[in-house]
This record gives C-alpha cells, structure tokens and sequence, in this order.
C-alpha cells in the first residue's frame, strides 16, 4: 500500500520542487533518513544539534532547497533534476559559507570538485544499501520513497548479467554504456553526451575531455551493432568537424584507408566472451575498461 501511494505520487508530482518537498518530508518522518541524507552529502561533519532544518530559505536573491544550522554553521543543499542553471558562487557568497558547506545533487554527471556535487542514483544506492540496516517499519518507508525517486530520474536497477542475444539486455546495456561512460581519471574525463539507436546499432556519444589540456575534446561512440549475426560492440571515432575528427587523424593511415570516415575500435575479446562473464559487475567493468584502453590511444 505504501509503496502504491509513492508511486501515484510519482505520477502527479514530478518536478524540482516536488521532489524537494518529498525529501524534506522524509527527513521530518524520519531522523534516520533525516541524518543519512546529512551524511551523503557532508560525511565528515557531526550534525549534533541541528538548530535549524528548512525547506526552503530565502536570503538576498538566493533561495536555496535546503538550510541547515547546526551550532553555528550553515550547510545548503540544493536539488536539481535537469536543470542546469547553477548557483554555486550566488549562495556560497550571499550566506558566507565555505565551499564544502554546499551540497548539489542532479539527475546528470557535474564535476565541481570544490563542492559536495552528488548524483540521485548515487543516492539510490546509498539508501538501498543503508535501509537493510534499519528498522522493518522505517525500511518499508525507505523503500517506498526509492520507489518515488526511481520514478522521477528514471533509475534502472540491473541486478542480472547481460547477453546480448536477448532483448531484455538491450535497455540493460544502454544504461550500463550511459553509466560507463561517465566518470572522471588523473587525466581525463568521460562525459555521457546522448543516446543513439538506430536499425542496426544502438549506444551512446560520449565525450572525452583531456585534464592536462594538450589534445581536444572530441565526441565518439560506444555501442554494440547487431546487424551481424555475431553482435559487435566497439567504439566509434567518425571523421566529423566536432565529433571524432582530432583523433581519427593520427589513426595509422594504413587503417583507415578503406574505412568510410569512421574507424572502428573493438574489444580484444569477442562478444561470445562478454555473455560468458559471470555476473553484470564484470561485464560493466569489461565495458569501462574498454573505454580507458581507446582514450588512452587518442592522449598518448
């Protein structure tokens, strides 16, 4: 019953500040929940005398999601689904806080390293794992509410291996090759940019950002095909002004010579040998560490 009424909310209340008000109601239910959603965001904080908890606070022309005072210090925390229009001067400067003190969660990878920028699926699983540890009453809550947000940013759990002869693996991958292709190294940093499925193919653009800033960016593919009856995953580098173009150039001419402006990178293993993996993990790590290897061959 419970988790049916969070589900039909899903249905009607979906935007930023639903999904503020949503939260902010569950930490007032529950200071479990309450002091978990402190912890994701500030874990080497004690929050032990909270003195103020506001949904919603007005200073200037800032007004942030969230306003704690614990003792002394202010801690903010603002919400975000899709939206990209940020304030991470505005309010660190209007209430005088230091950078660490705002928290920032969206529905998208953002690199700012100064702040506590979290994703909702990161918080996802954040609840998953903690709410086996609680209480059955507050646990069924807990659940409920992941079922709220699963809804809201579209978040696929993926608990079975894949195989690419099924259909079923074919949304499993998308959101496997979305997910493998964000993260950040030393040297560089892997941004999702947007989905493709076509006829005979389908994954995800990607761009690929060098840190130590001494090649380009440039945006490629990774993907499976499947118009072969040996279904192919690779990576794509097309010879496009804003796509592939810096890294196809200093591919062996030898190699591209009969390749129709894209050249195709493929894992050193088959795909036979990607179905045969024992569990998701492994294949999501085959996934990633297929990326590193091809950026690594265009920033060398």
């Amino acid at each position: 019953m419970l988790i049916k009424l969070f589900e039909n909310l899903s249905i009607k209340f979906r935007n930023e500040n639903a999904l503020s008000d949503m939260t902010w109601a569950m930490c007032e239910t529950s200071e479990v929940f309450r002091n978990l959603f402190l912890n994701f965001f500030f874990p080497n904080y004690n929050f032990n005398n909270i003195i103020e908890f506001r949904r919603e606070y007005s200073l200037g022309n800032s007004r942030p999601d969230f306003y704690i005072k614990n003792n002394n210090d202010i801690f903010l925390i603002e919400v975000k689904i899709k939206d990209t229009n940020h304030h991470f001067d505005q309010y660190v400067l209007e209430f005088e806080i230091p950078n660490s003190n705002l928290g920032y969660i969206t529905n998208y990878n953002l690199y700012q390293n100064e702040y506590s920028v979290k994703t909702w699926k990161s918080f996802f699983n954040y609840l998953k794992f903690e709410k086996d540890k609680i209480e059955k009453e507050e646990s069924s809550l807990f659940k409920a509410y992941l079922v709220y947000i699963s809804n809201i940013c579209s978040i696929r759990e993926i608990t079975n291996k894949m195989d690419l002869n099924s259909l079923q693996t074919v949304l499993d991958f998308n959101d496997t090759v979305k997910d493998v292709t964000n993260f950040e190294t030393e040297n560089f940093r892997i941004e999702s940019y947007k989905q493709e499925i076509k006829i005979h193919r389908t994954g995800y653009y990607f761009r690929v950002i060098d840190l130590n800033g001494k090649k380009k960016d440039i945006w490629i593919w990774l993907g499976a095909y499947f118009e072969k009856q040996e279904h192919q995953i690779c990576i794509a580098v097309e010879n496009g002004e804003g796509w592939g173009k810096p890294f196809y150039e200093i591919i062996d001419p030898n190699k591209i010579a009969n390749e129709d402006n894209t050249y195709f990178f493929y894992p050193s293993f088959n795909t036979n040998y990607f179905n045969e993996l024992e569990t998701y993990e492994l294949q999501k790590l085959f996934l990633k560490e297929f990326v590193i290897e091809v950026v690594q061959k265009y920033l060398k």
